[in-house]
C-alpha cells in the first residue's frame, strides 16, 4: 500500500532538504554567532555610500593607495550588507551569514541526492562539510556567491 502525499500535504510537511537547512542554520546561529571578517566595516561603509547614491571610482579608504582607481567588484553584497546592518545590526548579518552557509550546505546535500548517493551517506558528508569548515565561516562578500556555485549543477525547477 502506497502512502502518497497530497499536494497540500507536501506544502506543509518539511522535506529532508528543509530539515537539513533548519539543522545547519540553527547550529550555525548557536555555535558561531560572530562576525569574523576583518574588513566588514569597509564593506558596510561602501554599501552605505552606494545606498546613498555615491559611487566611488577612486580609493578613499586606503592610506597607501588613496586616490588610485578603484573597481567595485563586490558592490552587490556590500549593498545587501549595508541594508541588513541598517535594519537589523550585527545580529542581522549573523543571520544572513548562517542562512547563506546553510543554503550552500543544503544545496550540496541536494546535489548528492540527485547524483543517487545514499541519503545517509549524503547526510554524513554534509555534516563533515559543515564541521570541517567551521573555522572559515565569515561574513564577507566572498561567501555570498557560494550557493550559486553549489547549485550550478542542480535543476532547481
Amino acid at each position: 500500500m502506497s502512502h502518497k502525499l497530497t499536494k497540500p500535504q507536501t506544502w506543509v510537511l518539511p522535506s529532508v532538504f528543509d530539515l537539513i537547512l533548519m539543522i545547519i542554520f540553527t547550529t550555525m546561529i548557536l555555535v558561531d554567532p560572530m562576525i569574523k571578517c576583518f574588513d566588514i566595516f569597509w564593506h558596510l561603509r561602501t554599501g552605505d555610500m552606494l545606498l546613498n547614491g555615491i559611487f566611488p571610482t577612486t580609493d578613499i579608504f586606503s592610506h597607501t593607495a588613496f586616490g588610485n582607481p578603484w573597481i567595485l567588484h563586490e558592490w552587490g553584497s556590500q549593498i545587501i550588507f549595508a541594508y541588513i546592518y541598517k535594519t537589523a545590526g550585527f545580529p542581522g548579518l549573523i543571520v544572513l551569514k548562517s542562512f547563506i552557509y546553510a543554503l550552500m550546505y543544503g544545496l550540496m546535500f541536494k546535489l548528492m541526492l540527485r547524483k543517487n548517493i545514499n541519503i545517509f551517506i549524503s547526510f554524513v558528508f554534509t555534516l563533515l562539510m559543515v564541521f570541517g569548515t567551521f573555522g572559515g565561516w565569515i561574513c564577507s562578500p566572498l561567501y555570498v556567491h557560494q550557493p550559486v556555485f553549489s547549485s550550478s549543477d542542480l535543476d532547481l525547477s
